[in-house]
């Protein structure tokens, strides 16, 4: 599903950033119960993920950690660690 497909997505993005960043649409949908990498790359998210949501506390919600998630995932938040994954992923599923 793409954000906008999924207006739950798309309702806690728009909670705590605005619809800006709601046009992160045909992007697929990134779960945030599900996040892997080395360790550092983990620590790096994780300290971002917690910064997010402090600054953005008053658009706590039940689920808006995925939103948060998705923010970070589909801009350059996370660096080249996102994109070098995506492209392991790519040349694995090809």
């Amino acid at each position: 599903l793409a954000l906008p497909e999924n207006s739950i997505n798309a309702q806690w993005i728009r909670r705590c950033y605005g619809s800006a960043h709601v046009a992160l649409d045909r992007r697929p949908v990134s779960c945030s119960g599900f996040v892997r990498g080395t360790t550092s790359g983990m620590l790096h998210y994780v300290r971002l993920m917690c910064a997010e949501l402090e600054q953005r506390a008053r658009c706590e919600a039940n689920g808006v950690d995925q939103g948060v998630h998705n923010v970070l995932v589909h801009t350059d938040a996370l660096g080249g660690a996102l994109r070098a994954a995506a492209a392991a992923v790519s040349a694995t599923s090809g």
